[in-house]
């Protein structure tokens, strides 16, 4: 088998080092890819060749910037015995094609492990790719010596039966985070009555999604310790954000999301002024209708008034660690697939149980499109993090 990757173009290009690509699919896309990356002349030049399903086009060329590329069938291809061992392979077809030919491959020894990018992301400029907090260098440089709890943290109001999901979501936090208590709250043990009249309204509409955006802060705020969403799977041991006053995470839009993960000591002034956001404002509106503004929406603007870089990058600020969205969050919004990287540590679900039905079937609909790449995407993250 092949291993499915999808990295932006500068991880793509911290990734493969001195290798050099093949390209598969020498249709209209790839010369859309050309035209809008002319620049990037330091990968055209490691492009030996374009391998295309289509015998038609066998022994013809794609000329780019001067430069005649050989596309070939993989027979054709095969039979020069290349060593695969100095390529990588960038899949420059449309997403809805990938899997037809990660399939094709795998079912070729000569392929076995050969690393696959899927083409639209790889030669996208990307953002800057951190080391891991892992590191030795990374630690020295970010470690803050705060000591968050080693309590996790989560919501269930009103009285719907957790899924499946949920379980399955709440059982790998048990598998990678063994030595954490976990704490479930929900209106038996935290008190709604005595809360922001935004937290009242929210619950007595039944909208919990929002009730728990308030109650996260409060309690993280209270007692310190981690919150997760019940659609968050654990990929990996989280001690290692501990040691700083808070962490949080960006999405790939560019939103801080205390959905994604949170954590904190006790009595952080952040966490404070975030609270205090919800005493300005009501979940009803005057005309009766609901105020849907999210959670993310309203910290990003917090963090983003009070100087923080509002990137999807690492960043420190007020010794609170600020995580890129392959740490919390490595599913792409915009395209729908998965961004695993070395730093990937959970996994957001993204259940929208708070979107109106249409809206989120909608959501179900197009992410169902992707569901065998991405699930191809995380069996290979796996395999590839054991195997290194």
């Amino acid at each position: 088998m092949v291993i499915l990757k999808n990295a932006n173009y500068t991880q793509f290009l911290s990734e493969i080092k001195n290798k050099r690509i093949i390209c598969f699919g020498a249709g209209g896309t790839i010369s859309d890819f050309w035209f809008s990356n002319r620049g990037k002349i330091n990968l055209l030049e490691r492009i030996d060749f374009i391998l295309d399903n289509n015998p038609a086009k066998s022994g013809t060329f794609v000329n780019v910037n001067l430069k005649q590329i050989h596309i070939m069938t993989i027979d054709d291809f095969l039979r020069n015995n290349p060593k695969l061992d100095d390529y990588v392979i960038i899949l420059t077809v449309a997403n809805q094609y990938i899997m037809s030919i990660v399939s094709q491959l795998d079912g070729l020894s000569q392929f076995e492990n050969v690393i696959c990018y899927c083409g639209i992301t790889a030669l996208l400029w990307g953002k800057e790719i951190y080391p891991p907090l892992h590191s030795s260098l990374s630690c020295s440089t970010l470690n803050k010596g705060y000591e968050i709890p080693k309590i996790i943290n989560y919501c269930w109001f009103g009285n719907n039966k957790m899924g499946v999901l949920e379980e399955k979501c709440i059982d790998s936090w048990k598998k990678f985070c063994p030595n954490y208590e976990i704490k479930f709250w929900s209106e038996k043990n935290y008190c709604i009555s005595d809360k922001p009249i935004y937290v009242k309204q929210a619950y007595e509409a039944k909208k919990y999604a929002f009730v728990s955006d308030y109650a996260r802060l409060d309690i993280i705020h209270k007692y310190g310790g981690i919150y997760l969403d019940t659609d968050i799977e654990l990929l990996n041991n989280i001690d290692i954000l501990l040691n700083y006053k808070a962490f949080w995470g960006f999405e790939s839009s560019n939103l801080i999301n205390t959905g994604l993960g949170f954590g904190s000591v006790p009595l952080n002034p952040a966490l404070k002024n975030l609270i205090d956001l919800y005493y300005n404002i009501n979940f009803v509106n005057n005309n009766g209708t609901f105020n849907m503004t999210t959670c993310p929406e309203y910290h990003t603007e917090y963090f983003m008034h009070i100087g923080l870089q509002i990137t999807n990058k690492l960043q420190i600020f007020n010794d609170m660690l600020f995580l890129p969205s392959d740490y919390l969050c490595p599913f792409n919004q915009r395209n729908l697939l998965y961004e695993f990287t070395d730093n990937t540590i959970s996994d957001h679900k993204f259940s929208l149980s708070w979107f109106a039905y249409e809206k989120r079937e909608e959501s179900y609909y197009n992410k169902k499109q992707f569901e065998i790449i991405n699930s191809r995407l995380k069996a290979d993250w796996k395999r590839n993090i054991v195997n290194e």
